[in-house]
């Protein structure tokens, strides 16, 4: 699996995707909705990534119960002969209020040439997202995640990498809409010592 993990543009997606998450370390009340939009560009180090690609992402959570939310996202990269694309969905609990929350995104990752799906991989990113109030406007993210990927066809092991994303998310008081840069990285252990850097933008709204 590291071989035809590590050499495709869908799995430069998986691993700049998932290392950015755009979200606060608050879980959304019962019955609110919020939906994110982000652009990313991830870059590496080496390992098979020479250009480095941009993703586009899409994001809607919301609010089941008090201290649990739960949320969709896909993410591509741009059009043309060779597209990779994740879909995931994701439950989050609340750990500490307001502080403190864990999600587990559980999601599949596929490449498409010329209108062929070529395959896919599946994968669990288990997330901590620990913040603390910069001020009442601003909070600062800390998100260390584990990168489980597991793949569709039984010749390969189960792979698990470390990585992590560091944000800033900037709103309004009533936390009707946020901006939120973030910084990703991830690094790869087996089969390759390349770091994967992303650099993502999103923004935010609903409550």
């Amino acid at each position: 699996m590291r071989a035809a993990l590590l050499v495709t543009a869908g799995a430069a997606l998986l691993a700049g995707a998932c290392a950015t998450s755009h979200q606060s370390a608050r879980v959304l009340a019962p019955g609110k909705t919020q939906v994110t939009t982000a652009l990313a560009r991830t870059s590496a180090t080496e390992g098979g990534l020479d250009e480095g690609i941009w993703t586009g992402d899409l994001q809607v959570h919301g609010g089941v119960a008090p201290g649990f939310e739960l949320g969709g996202r896909l993410v591509r990269t741009p059009g043309g002969g060779n597209t990779g694309s994740i879909a995931s969905i994701e439950g989050r609990f609340q750990v500490v209020p307001e502080r403190v929350s864990i999600a587990l995104p559980v999601g599949v990752v596929w490449q498409e040439e010329l209108d062929d799906f070529e395959g896919g991989n599946f994968f669990l990113t288990p997330t901590v997202f620990v913040g603390t109030d910069v001020s009442p406007t601003m909070e600062l993210i800390a998100a260390p995640k584990l990168f489980v990927f597991i793949p569709d066809d039984g010749d390969d092991d189960t792979e698990v990498e470390i990585g992590g994303s560091v944000g800033l998310r900037i709103t309004n008081e009533a936390r009707t809409w946020a901006v939120h840069p973030e910084l990703g990285i991830i690094q790869f252990s087996e089969g390759t010592d390349a770091t994967w850097i992303t650099f993502g933008l999103g923004i935010s709204v609903g409550n």
